[in-house]
């Protein structure tokens, strides 16, 4: 499968199809975006957070590490939601991904509450496209939304309204 560098205005690939990121692209643009994460270790994905990772509430932030591969050997993948129906997008090598876990006591582990995949990017540009002037954001997410909307020249002031007020 050919490789693309990752660029915040990708295109979705189409209906089923796979569009493969150059995981160094895309590590140098998340640290770019977000120059903290390079204090922050990348840990694997566990069911139990190690001891490092940074708590928020009753909610954990994780840089977790996204592998290349499956343990049955085929690449993993990441759901990518577009107009057309659902694609996906994987990386050509390991890549990590910051994330905030929240707890599930129903299954007893942590489940994804927020992350900065390709996916949010996708669908967050049709809003950062469109803000002019006095901006209102419904959730914080990990910032990168409102974030981008505040550095263009033509927006006056960014609002962000988010439930999980303990995460502000």
């Amino acid at each position: 499968m050919p490789t693309v560098p990752f660029t915040e205005d990708f295109q979705f690939p189409g209906l089923g199809k796979t569009i493969c990121f150059d995981a160094k692209s895309y590590m140098a643009w998340i640290y770019q975006t977000m120059p903290f994460l390079r204090q922050i270790p990348i840990t694997d994905l566990q069911a139990t957070p190690p001891s490092d990772t940074i708590k928020l509430g009753d909610y954990i932030f994780q840089f977790a590490r996204f592998p290349q591969k499956e343990s049955d050997g085929t690449p993993t993948r990441l759901r990518l939601f577009g107009e057309d129906g659902t694609g996906f997008c994987c990386f050509d090598g390991d890549a990590a991904v910051p994330m905030i876990f929240e707890p599930d006591p129903d299954e007893g582990r942590w489940k994804t509450w927020m992350s900065l995949t390709p996916n949010e990017i996708m669908t967050c540009n049709p809003g950062v496209e469109a803000a002019t002037g006095r901006v209102l954001v419904g959730g914080c997410g990990l910032g990168w939304m409102a974030q981008k909307i505040a550095q263009k020249p033509n927006v006056t002031a960014v609002t962000v309204v988010d439930i999980m007020w303990r995460l502000s």
